[in-house]
């Protein structure tokens, strides 16, 4: 039985029709992403799921008392609240349990003879309702949950308050896991993530003993964690099995699959209305023609859509004109730094760029790459080494803010304003190409969306004719749909393409050379470092695994150092100051980092979850024995399961 199931759902909004028809099941476990361009009723249905608002017609069926944790883009707290209070906000019935635990075991102190029997049973009945619930080790995995998405410990007692935009967003994204709900929805979950929080959320949700729907852009993360993607597209829900790279080559393959189906019908209405235009007048086949023009209307009758092609939705669909200046040396490098008072952002940077290359550039929040940008611009100064591009040569800038739009300005005259030689017509279908249609050409700046301002300044840029593109972040706030857009138009782009992103799958489908900036080798933050990937393909992959293995090697190390050591006799010294070293139960621990420690802690609490579901069944309740052995199992797991959060614990210091 699926954990949820959305039944022929029908919805409008006054003449806009949003879901006909609409079907959809969620079986427990599953993690499926939730995709489709903007308006097509995303946020809509988490909102009919959740009890928010109510389907014209059709039904949504759910197994009873099941949990739902929600995660809305812009999540909302007391602002008096600490980080810790609002993570505990959740666990409301496992600290009203703890209290009952307290009082039954306060119970047991003036009871006696039948009645300490009884309070005894109902004591061992909450606690294990405790232990079940996760009682014992809530507090460890709320510190596990905060440090996984960037919120350590100078952050616990913290106000909502004093918190930045990304670091509620953050918040939020921690107080829905700790739940530990049925079904996540979750809604662009990576919104403000830098890239060592998004890999832990990808790996906490492929481990999560729950079901989740996953709104997102990222396809990066629906590549690493859906098993299934619903894509929403003509009023209709379709499921695709697999994750999003299966997902767009089983849908090309349907694609080709149902126009190869159209071109047999097309050729044998044709053929058949050739026939009776051929033998309508001859006498000796008039009557037979005449049959098969009745069965072909009434099968045309029958299957208004038996000719219907598939219909095109609107999408992004533009292209970058020719370069004029075919120069091979587009971009030099030399001896650069650039610091601000004692934070070094990079020094001694060299590197040069040729015709036709793409440069990424990534790594985590503040460590440079925009600036490095600027200077490259000339924006901003650097303060050491030269940094030049090739003669003559005509620079295209797409910024995040989109600082050269007029924010009093409408989209028309902001291209008007760039294109002097182009009339409102012409600006118009350049417009249309970019999803501005009607009324919406005339929209003020300051009154776009994220995606529109994109959009706006995409067409400008495409306007200026460029021969070297330099883009920063140039996939925010563009849905799926427009990202490939653009990656296709990139990868027609003859010229030179310098881009920063954290758009993985972007960058892994865009760059032949790939600079990591503010980490070490290992992927964890080290202000002032860069390393060069490629030239080669799919480099960010090539980062992502290159850094796990060097982790890994790296722990080895220390671990054979630290084995090494504990061999080596220790000379007395009064200034020695002795190692602390972890409890014998906790030593086989060592060889592994806090990361490894979570994914076991995570494995077992699923593997756990799956043992307690057995409780429920049938051939379990009915024999007394297979539920002993059952519950041997369940403790056995317990016991490993807080062995593992000491070490974590351990780990952590």
């Amino acid at each position: 039985m699926p954990l949820l199931q959305l039944k022929n759902i029908e919805k409008s909004f006054g003449t806009n029709r949003l879901f006909s028809g609409l079907n959809m099941k969620i079986y427990r476990k599953e993690k499926i992403g939730l995709i489709g361009n903007n308006g097509t009723g995303k946020t809509t249905l988490f909102k009919m799921i959740l009890g928010k608002d109510t389907p014209d017609g059709g039904e949504i069926l759910s197994r009873k008392d099941y949990s739902i944790g929600y995660l809305p883009q812009e999540p909302f707290f007391d602002k008096e609240k600490t980080v810790i209070e609002v993570m505990q906000e959740n666990l409301s019935h496992i600290y009203e349990l703890e209290e009952q635990v307290e009082k039954a075991a306060q119970k047991l102190e003036s009871k006696s003879g039948r009645e300490l029997e009884k309070a005894m049973a109902e004591y061992e009945r909450l606690s294990l309702k405790y232990e079940l619930a996760g009682g014992y080790d809530i507090e460890t995995r709320i510190k596990m949950i905060l440090s996984g998405v960037g919120l350590g410990e100078e952050f616990y007692e913290n106000k909502v308050c004093q918190l930045s935009g990304g670091q509620l967003s953050r918040l939020g994204l921690a107080s829905v896991l700790i739940t530990g709900s049925d079904l996540l929805l979750l809604d662009e979950p990576t919104n403000h993530l830098d890239l060592a929080a998004t890999e832990w959320l990808e790996n906490f949700l492929k481990n999560y003993p729950g079901a989740a729907l996953i709104i997102s852009h990222d396809r990066f993360l629906l590549d690493r964690v859906a098993v299934k993607i619903a894509e929403l597209e003509n009023m209709q829900a379709a499921l695709w099995k697999g994750n999003y790279s299966q997902f767009l080559e089983s849908k090309e393959n349907d694609r080709i699959r149902k126009e190869r189906e159209q071109e047999k019908r097309q050729k044998m209405v044709d053929k058949e209305m050739d026939f009776i235009a051929r033998n309508r007048n001859d006498v000796g086949m008039r009557r037979v023609a005449r049959g098969r023009a009745k069965r072909l209307e009434r099968l045309l009758e029958d299957n208004p859509d038996f000719l219907e092609t598939q219909q095109k939705v609107r999408t992004l669909s533009f292209s970058f004109e020719d370069i004029k200046n075919l120069s091979h040396n587009v971009l030099k490098c030399r001896s650069l730094s650039k610091a601000y008072g004692e934070l070094k952002l990079f020094s001694d940077l060299n590197f040069d760029l040729t015709l036709g290359q793409r440069l990424a550039i990534t790594g985590p929040n503040g460590t440079g790459k925009s600036t490095l940008l600027k200077i490259a611009l000339g924006k901003i100064a650097q303060d050491t080494g030269k940094i030049k591009f090739g003669n003559n040569l005509s620079v295209g800038y797409l910024d995040q803010q989109g600082e050269e739009l007029l924010p009093e300005s409408s989209v028309i005259d902001e291209i008007l304003r760039l294109r002097k030689d182009l009339k409102p017509a012409q600006a118009r279908n350049v417009l249309g190409a970019f999803l501005f249609f009607g009324d919406e050409v005339f929209k003020q700046v300051e009154n776009l969306s994220g995606g529109e301002r994109n959009r706006l300044m995409l067409c400008r840029l495409v306007l200026q004719r460029p021969d070297v593109l330099v883009l920063d972040e140039p996939t925010n706030h563009l849905d799926i749909a427009s990202k490939e857009a653009l990656e296709t138009a990139l990868q027609e782009f003859e010229g030179t393409v310098i881009f920063v992103s954290h758009d993985r799958y972007f960058i892994d489908k865009i760059c032949d050379l790939l600079m990591v900036m503010g980490v070490d080798e290992c992927g964890k933050k080290q202000m002032g470092r860069f390393e060069f990937f490629g030239p080669g393909q799919k480099l960010y992959t090539e980062f992502y695994d290159t850094a796990a293995k060097r982790a890994q090697e790296a722990l080895k190390k220390k671990y054979s150092d630290e084995s090494n050591k504990s061999q080596t006799p220790v000379r007395k010294n009064k200034r020695h100051k002795e190692r602390k070293t972890a409890p014998e139960e906790l030593k086989p621990f060592n060889k592994y980092r806090p990361e490894d420690i979570e994914d076991f802690i995570m494995k077992k609490e699923s593997f756990i979850e799956e043992l307690k579901e057995k409780f429920g069944l049938e051939e379990y309740y009915k024999d007394h024995k297979k539920m002993n052995e059952l519950q041997e199992q369940v403790n056995s797991a317990e016991n490993e399961l807080e062995l593992l959060y000491k070490a974590y614990e351990w780990k952590l210091g």
